[in-house]
């Protein structure tokens, strides 16, 4: 479930959201802008949805970035990870 690591809570503490970074979506350890390559999309207040899901639709959270190695844990989950900008 998105937002729910072990850490979370513990990591994101550590995100300097004014120099750029964000959270993985996973474990909320901080991503540089430029490790931001691959995006899931959280819906419905705490689930993964697909890409093809519409922006609009209800519980839409929208997109957010996943760490390299929490990416190989979704993936292996079924989760549909890709490697380009937001939604």
């Amino acid at each position: 479930m998105p937002f729910s690591g072990i850490r979370y809570s513990e990591n994101s503490q550590r995100v300097d959201y004014e120099a750029g970074e964000e959270a993985c979506v996973l474990c909320g350890a901080p991503l540089a802008r430029a490790r931001q390559t691959h995006w899931v999309r959280v819906v419905d207040g705490g689930r993964f949805g697909r890409r093809s899901d519409p922006d609009d639709g209800p519980g839409e959270m929208g997109c957010f970035p996943v760490g390299s190695r929490c990416r190989w844990r979704l993936v292996r989950a079924g989760v549909e990870v890709w490697e380009e900008d937001r939604c």
